[in-house]
């Protein structure tokens, strides 16, 4: 007796060999089509790069320049805004005194973390960094790391995997920058920071002209020998590597970690660019990409457990200097660049994924392109 069609299907499970046929045929087409296309010739927006794990530094170098190209001509230094005048800004009354309390740990890190460790029959064990070293101006420059948009609600952490709260930020950055002791929850020093932090967000800072950190890097490896050179003719004047005077020192026991975010290169090179020397920068992004190499390269202390940081490897910027990574390159290039062939592997990727993801769905007898494509 034959079988109609339909009882044909229900008792084989399904379709036969050949109807499976074109659907593996497709399946196939897409994984090659997502191999070879080149990546989309855009920049994701900062909202698309944070949400996709990027760091603003790793959108900017989405604009690497192909190699041997002739630099681009640096753009307006950031603007500037109205100096805080503190601690005359500071409310009256007993919250004004919490945020003065926060500013002077601010302001003086080993200074006013030792004089509480030393009331509490403890001693600070942080380096001779202030949290004021790297973000200048109270805290408030543009092209200065600023903490204009710190606030104490939980937010999510790509580094931790985890939604964090600002004290835990904070307590992040004593850890990796100052190498000190993360203050107790609850504890008047913590509570007295996040204020004067919160505070500074509260002051309504705008910048509306992006920083020297929107511009393009060399598609080089960083020189070392250039960026030493340039060092010790225009910064070890002030920075006397290890020891230092009125500057902070650079590397050394007494500088920031490891796996702080001033480690990376195309953190810290911005950051020079913009500031230094102060009152008066005169590097180009392309010098400063240098110096900051060469700054790098020098030992620092090293904490534990940096492995574990960015759960999602996918979400870990091309330029933290520690492994594990979600690619195949070096430890060395994800430290010192060339950085456009990391990022084009990773756009290449992640296009792949998508076309995955939509093919997969197809299998399923989901036919909704665009919501394939929105997935993040």
């Amino acid at each position: 007796m034959r079988l109609s069609r339909t009882e044909g299907r229900k008792r084989g499970g399904g379709r036969t060999g050949w109807q499976r046929l074109p659907v593996t045929l497709l399946i196939c087409l897409c994984l090659i089509l997502a191999a070879c296309a080149p990546p989309p010739d855009r920049s994701p927006s900062l909202d698309t790069a944070l949400v996709e794990g990027l760091s603003a530094a790793e959108e900017v170098a989405m604009k690497i320049q192909p190699a041997g190209a002739k630099p681009a001509e640096a753009p307006a230094r950031p603007e500037t805004v109205a100096p805080l005048r503190l601690p005359d800004d500071f409310p009256h009354g007993r919250k004004g005194e919490v945020i003065r309390a926060g500013w002077e740990i601010f302001d003086d890190t080993p200074a006013a973390l030792s004089a509480g460790a030393e009331h509490a029959g403890t001693t600070y064990d942080g380096n001779a960094l202030s949290c004021r070293n790297c973000h200048l101006d109270h805290g408030a420059r543009p092209g200065a790391l600023p903490l204009t948009d710190f606030n104490t609600d939980r937010r999510y952490s790509p580094r931790k995997g985890l939604v964090i709260t600002g004290e835990e930020r904070i307590n992040a950055c004593l850890q990796r920058s100052l190498n000190a002791s993360p203050l107790p929850a609850g504890s008047a020093e913590l509570a007295s920071l996040a204020a004067y932090l919160k505070w500074v967000a509260d002051q309504g800072f705008a910048f509306t002209q992006e920083g020297p950190g929107v511009r393009d890097f060399p598609d080089r490896r960083a020189d070392f020998v250039t960026g030493e050179t340039l060092f010790y003719n225009i910064c070890a004047f002030c920075h006397g590597g290890e020891v230092t005077g009125e500057a902070p020192p650079l590397w050394g026991p007494g500088s920031y970690g490891f796996g702080s975010d001033m480690n990376r290169l195309l953190v810290l090179a911005p950051f020079l660019a913009a500031n230094m020397p102060p009152g008066e920068p005169e590097l180009s992004l392309e010098e400063a990409y240098d110096v900051a190499a060469f700054v790098n390269s020098r030992k620092r202390p090293h904490a534990r457990g940096l492995d574990s940081d960015y759960p999602a490897l996918t979400k870990k910027p091309v330029d933290v200097p520690y492994p594990p990574y979600p690619d195949f390159f070096t430890q060395e290039q994800h430290q010192f660049g060339p950085f456009g062939p990391i990022i084009e592997y990773r756009e290449r990727q992640r296009q792949a994924d998508r076309w995955v993801y939509w093919v997969d769905h197809y299998r399923s007898g989901e036919r909704d392109v665009r919501s394939a494509f929105e997935m993040e």
